[in-house]
């Protein structure tokens, strides 16, 4: 825990949380939350296979578009296929896919969920911990900080279940 001490970490998850779950967040509805959270993740991973998957599906082009937002707003290089891709859709020659009807996006509290313990692990938290071990790790602070909110999910077991599902959401991209 270089960062911050646990209490830190607890009070940083349920700030994050808290503000993430108001309602009309930033005017976002669950897939565009998806994008926000995970294009910047994605596009570091693997560029090349976003943008390839970006012109097919209405998710990873928006995954797309917000990461090469974070990217520019962090200073950031880009790739050069980002960068061709950006090109083509500033010229209007890449556009957005249709979305598939009828399929819903992953539940938008596992997304914030999984954003918290990323945070923490960024901040110098370790994500889960081992049997036996003193609760002290990332998604230990993050169902504190549920439990201090009066929300569900609240144990340790749950939020290492949403932490290693959304994971590996964000991994089938690479």
């Amino acid at each position: 825990m270089a960062g911050l001490s646990f209490a830190e970490a607890v009070a940083a998850a349920g700030a994050s949380i808290e503000r993430a779950l108001v309602p009309g967040f930033a005017g976002l509805d669950a897939a565009e939350g998806q994008a926000r959270l995970l294009g910047p993740e994605a596009l570091r991973r693997n560029p090349a296979e976003l943008v390839r998957q970006s012109r097919t599906k209405a998710s990873r082009f928006d995954m797309l578009r917000h990461g090469v937002a974070d990217a520019l707003e962090r200073g950031e290089a880009l790739p050069p296929e980002v960068l061709d891709w950006l090109e083509g859709f500033l010229r209007g020659a890449e556009r957005r896919p249709a979305a598939r009807r009828g399929r819903k996006p992953a539940p938008w509290l596992n997304l914030v969920i999984w954003a918290a313990v990323r945070a923490l692990t960024e901040a110098g938290l370790t994500a889960t911990r081992r049997p036996g071990r003193p609760p002290l790790s990332a998604c230990d602070a993050v169902a504190e900080a549920m439990a201090g909110l009066g929300r569900e999910p609240r144990s340790y077991e749950a939020i290492r279940g949403i932490w290693h599902a959304t994971a590996r959401t964000v991994a089938r991209i690479d």
